[in-house]
């Protein structure tokens, strides 16, 4: 099918969504959302790092305030607010600047227009011809995905970016597709370990000047994680670990478990959450001193964990739903997700050859973000739109002999 068309309904669908969202959020907070963003941008110590603090932001989750408070001191100060993960400061403080108070909103239709674009680009690049199977990968799509495609976080942007990747990599445009894998690869630090699959695969097929500048890409790339790594890490695994571990086996909600560990490690300042390297050296401490003294509980832990991480990501990433429909929006999207499941299945079973180093990959980041939460707390909906474009990928592949 034609890019364009499919481009027109696909944003259709995300940017109505995105209309939806936008004036549903600023009536339920009293139409504040606007001035609370002017109050905020001049008291960045202040600003919340907690998604459920009563704020007035559209489309926000935890991560957001942080990469907003990088964009807020760039705005402010032509420097990023600390070391953790400056990159996205960099990112979103152009929407500041041009579209000043109204940036959130032009960042959600942003959001809208390049993962339409993404996805229409996606689908128009495998020739997919069956109608009915190309309506039911939109629709499924678009429901397990619109949710967090309206947000601010890097949800929606390394999601478009792999799919351009995966776009032009099966059109063997093996240079552009390595670049952006390399942008989304500057983003978020996991997206580098597919560089080393992509890289031996040139190797393998002795595609020797793309094994070179994906080699260079991956140095350029282990040089700038090194670089921010010196003041604090990146990943923040040990914290998070730490939080679900206490939270597991004192029997306390995560909340608690974090406020412990505050008190513990970071002297009751949650502004140097993410930017303490000495704290960091704490938690770490911490953590593996727990996993010492009880290592068979640590362990049966983290087996739970491990492969209900599977479990979650593979078949039922659901959201906590909080409406009175929650039982009923339970069921629907499990279904959803379920259905979407079998399809993948039988894909991989169908064309496993054509998709091998897409399945490779797409199994590489099922287990490393299965790792990542290994002791509990992992949010399930919001990885899945990392591992989404090769499962779409390998969806649209099945019926496209020349994949």
């Amino acid at each position: 099918m034609r890019f364009f068309p499919l481009f027109l309904i696909i944003s259709f669908l995300y940017l109505g969504f995105s209309a939806y969202k936008i004036h549903n959020e600023v009536k339920k907070y009293h139409k504040t959302a606007i001035s609370n963003i002017e109050r905020d941008i001049k008291n960045l110590e202040n600003l919340p790092l907690n998604s459920d603090y009563p704020n007035s932001y559209v489309g926000f989750t935890r991560d957001s305030y942080i990469y907003l408070r990088q964009a807020y001191s760039i705005y402010l100060y032509h420097k990023p607010y600390n070391c953790y993960r400056p990159q996205w400061g960099y990112f979103y403080a152009p929407f500041i600047f041009l579209f000043n108070k109204y940036f959130i909103i032009a960042i959600l239709i942003f959001n809208a227009v390049l993962f339409s674009l993404s996805f229409a680009f996606l689908i128009s690049v495998t020739n997919i011809r069956k109608k009915l199977l190309l309506f039911l990968i939109v629709l499924i799509v678009f429901l397990m995905s619109y949710n967090k495609v309206l947000s601010v976080g890097s949800e929606p942007i390394i999601s478009s970016l792999l799919m351009l990747s995966l776009a032009f990599y099966s059109r063997n445009k093996y240079v552009i597709s390595s670049l952006f894998l390399f942008l989304a690869g500057i983003l978020r630090g996991e997206i580098m370990l597919l560089f080393f699959v992509f890289t031996a695969f040139f190797l393998f097929k002795k595609l020797f000047d793309k094994f070179l500048l994906n080699s260079f890409l991956i140095v350029l790339l282990l040089t700038f994680y090194m670089y921010l790594n010196r003041c604090t890490d990146q990943s923040n695994f040990f914290y998070w670990a730490l939080a679900n571990f206490y939270s597991e086996k004192k029997g306390i909600i995560y909340e608690e478990a974090r406020h412990l560990i505050v008190n513990l490690c970071y002297k009751n300042k949650f502004e140097m959450l993410f930017n303490c390297m000495d704290c960091y050296k704490c938690v770490k401490k911490l953590l593996l001193n727990e996993v010492k003294n009880e290592p068979f509980y640590a362990l049966s832990v983290a087996l739970k964990n491990f492969f209900y991480n599977i479990i979650k990501l593979f078949i039922l990433p659901f959201e906590k739903y909080k409406s009175k429909f929650k039982n009923f929006l339970i069921t629907f999207f499990s279904l959803v997700h379920f259905l979407w499941f079998l399809m993948v299945i039988t894909s991989i079973i169908k064309s496993w050859r054509r998709n091998l180093l897409i399945i490779i990959s797409l199994f590489l980041l099922i287990i490393l973000y299965s790792l990542y939460a290994v002791f509990g707390g992992l949010d399930a909906s919001r990885f899945k739109l990392y591992i989404l474009p090769f499962e779409m990928i390998i969806v649209l592949n099945r019926e496209n002999k020349t994949a």
